[in-house]
């Protein structure tokens, strides 16, 4: 098996409200931010850097990767989460339907077309923070519409 490895990075949009851009839902009573914040969507904004080489050191040609796979947890190793991306030129991902505020923990691979996928990248942690209109019209516009870490 021919394996690759490279690092990810991620980084949080601003968790500024934006007027009218967030609501909470009617059934909530949140009255203070805080609670307010808990009961909004949360979301991180990824983004990483393909890999160059395989991890024999071999180069690893663009047109060999097929695609990347995200794991998301809310404990270290423990993925409960897992987003496939198909589009190799891509390398960036909005994850939505996470917790407001709660720490998550974010690894990915590599998939190639042989549909062989490398090992994780090292995991990094970063607390979700409350999606704004501004990252979904982002979003939108960089990845063609909105898509939701699946819960496989």
């Amino acid at each position: 098996m021919r394996q690759t490895a490279f690092l990810l990075t991620a980084t949080t949009m601003s968790a500024a409200l934006l007027l009218g851009g967030c609501t909470i839902p009617s059934r909530t009573t949140a009255t203070t931010p805080t609670e307010r914040a808990a009961a909004q969507e949360g979301a991180l904004e990824l983004e990483w850097q393909p890999p160059q080489n395989r991890l024999n050191g071999a180069p690893l040609p663009p047109s060999d990767i097929a695609g990347y796979r995200l794991y998301i947890g809310e404990k270290p190793g423990q993925p409960e989460r897992v987003v496939d991306i198909d589009d190799p030129m891509r390398t960036h991902q909005l994850l939505r339907g996470l917790k407001a505020g709660e720490k998550y923990y974010v690894a990915i691979t590599a998939l190639d077309r042989q549909g062989q996928e490398s090992p994780r990248s090292k995991e990094i942690s970063l607390r979700a923070e409350p999606l704004t209109t501004t990252q979904i019209a982002d979003a939108e516009r960089r990845q063609g519409g909105g898509q939701r870490a699946s819960t496989d």
